[in-house]
């Protein structure tokens, strides 16, 4: 298990993530932003910090609640960490798979 400060910065570094990554998408809706391809890149970057923050956010409470309650064993705590992980993971190809299918998008919205 991580130090306590380790896993309070590893927290507000999640909702840090969560809060950008929100904040960029945000703006981006507002201003009509994403139609460009550099643009929607940059929208899906943010889609990741959202998506990666809240990974942040499940991991270290994962560990800040196991270490106040013992209620997991240390098999159910890295479950749930593999679990989170493998959750980025798929969200990261899907965010690629949205790069790849842009142009077609692009061109059917026209």
């Amino acid at each position: 298990m991580m130090p306590l400060p380790f896993l309070i910065i590893s927290i507000v570094f999640g909702v840090l993530q969560v809060g950008l990554g929100t904040a960029i998408q945000l703006h981006g809706w507002r201003h009509r932003l994403f139609g460009r391809f550099r643009f929607f890149l940059i929208g899906l970057g943010s889609i990741w910090f959202i998506c990666s923050g809240i990974d942040e956010l499940i991991v270290s409470s994962v560990d800040i609640i196991n270490r106040s309650t013992h209620l997991l064993n240390v098999s159910q705590v890295q479950t749930l960490h593999n679990e989170a992980q493998a959750a980025l993971v798929a969200a990261t190809f899907v965010l690629i798979l949205g790069v790849a299918v842009y142009p077609l998008a692009v061109r059917l919205l026209k």
